[in-house]
């Protein structure tokens, strides 16, 4: 819906707090990888800690090498330990959402919602 900024990006990585997650794959430099996720008390029940998946990118020249998936692993250990009750992961339209779709059910998640956007 709205174009990729660098700057904007990285100000948003720098704004991470513990509380947050962030992890970065690297097989030697450079990076080839990251995903992203806030962790936070739900809007609806204060007592329900609940996070999301802000974004999952590997370089398409690493893709189909195990890097994506040490870092969903990593994710989920990471959410788990900070005893998050639920957890939200998307699929963007334009990436294979059917392909994603039986990679989440396969992992435990269940579809809850769709979403729509549109520009103005």
């Amino acid at each position: 819906v709205a174009e990729f900024d660098d700057d904007s990006f990285i100000a948003t990585l720098k704004g991470f707090s513990d509380a947050d997650t962030l992890l970065v794959a690297v097989s030697g430099p450079p990076v080839v990888g990251m995903i992203g996720a806030l962790v936070y008390p739900a809007w609806y029940n204060q007592g329900h800690l609940t996070g999301q998946e802000l974004f999952w990118w590997v370089e398409p020249e690493y893709r189909g090498r195990g890097h994506g998936m040490a870092l969903y692993r990593a994710l989920e250990e990471r959410i788990i330990a900070q005893r998050v009750n639920s957890f939200t992961m998307g699929a963007t339209e334009t990436l294979k959402p059917d392909s994603v779709a039986c990679f989440y059910a396969r992992e435990g998640y269940a579809p809850t919602e769709r979403l729509y956007a549109k520009r103005f």
